[in-house]
């Protein structure tokens, strides 16, 4: 089945047994992800107090993004081309998708204009598959602040990211 979904047999998973359960690894994730977002909070706060803190900020008469530009079916087209990556929440391998994506592609048009235009996607997109990697193969396994949370989105999450991460880059370099 792996050779079928093009899945490599290096995952980057530890070879020896881990004594973390999958319970140990959300609650520690959990609280990183906790403690970055209060850091953030603080950061965003000091940033607004502080006018002068703007040190990336556009001029005043730069355009900003304020809403994002409906895509085309050329341009989804397009995304979809660039990886063929699978998760395993999808419901058939990414690469079957690309096969038959000119019966899907006024679907997924739809679809990610509608995420991005009304700020939201389907609950079915907002799930992913959390794996703990170990951040360099010489860190000890036994030690679970030397793991990393990987993140494996459904394609359609991800085509929805690519058209949102094309879009921003447009208007930051424009």
């Amino acid at each position: 089945m792996d050779s079928l979904l093009h899945r490599g047999k290096d995952s980057g998973l530890p070879t020896a047994p881990v004594p973390h359960s999958a319970d140990d690894f959300q609650r520690f994730f959990e609280a990183k992800v906790q403690a970055v977002r209060w850091s953030t909070a603080v950061y965003t706060t000091a940033a607004a107090a502080d006018s002068s803190f703007g040190i990336c900020s556009r001029p005043a008469s730069s355009p900003s993004l304020t809403v994002w530009r409906e895509v085309t079916e050329d341009e989804v087209r397009c995304i979809m081309a660039a990886s063929a990556k699978s998760c395993s929440l999808d419901p058939i391998p990414t690469f079957l998708l690309r096969d038959c994506n000119e019966s899907v592609l006024p679907f997924l048009t739809v679809l990610v204009n509608t995420s991005l235009r009304e700020g939201y996607s389907p609950a079915s997109q907002k799930k992913t598959v959390v794996t703990p990697l170990v951040k360099k193969p010489s860190l000890d396994t036994q030690d679970i602040k030397n793991y990393r949370p990987m993140s494996n989105l459904t394609f359609v999450s991800k085509l929805v990211e690519r058209v949102a991460v094309k879009q921003l880059v447009e208007y930051l370099i424009g």
